[in-house]
C-alpha cells in the first residue's frame, strides 16, 4: 500500500524507484530488511521502521521474493488466491 506509489504496481519500478523484481537487482534478506528499516541516505527511500514494525517489513520482503520469483500472480495478494481470496505460497515454495 505504501511501497507501490515509487516502485509501481506490482513492484515493477517507476521513473523514481527501482523495479523490486529483477532478478539482476536481488538484494539479500538481510539487506533488504536493513534498507526498508532505515532507508538511503540522500535519496527517495525513506525509512519504513516509525511505521512498520518488522513483521510487517518481513511480509513486504515475502511479497517482493514472491513477485521475483514468479510465484506470485500480478495483483494485489489479498485477491489473487484461490476463490479471489489470500494468496497461498505454492508447496515447495520458500522466500530465501
Amino acid at each position: 500500500m505504501y511501497c507501490y506509489r515509487c516502485h509501481g504496481v506490482d513492484a515493477l519500478g517507476t521513473t523514481t524507484a527501482p523495479n523490486l523484481t529483477d532478478p539482476n537487482e536481488k538484494f539479500t534478506r538481510a539487506e533488504f530488511l536493513r534498507v526498508v528499516r532505515t532507508g538511503v541516505a540522500k535519496t527517495a527511500m525513506q525509512a519504513w521502521n516509525k511505521l512498520l514494525d518488522d513483521q510487517q517489513i518481513g511480509q513486504v520482503y515475502v511479497y517482493v521474493r514472491a513477485r521475483a520469483d514468479k510465484v506470485l500472480p500480478p495483483g494485489r495478494p489479498d485477491e489473487v488466491g484461490p476463490n479471489g481470496g489470500q494468496w497461498v505460497p505454492p508447496s515447495g515454495w520458500r522466500a530465501r
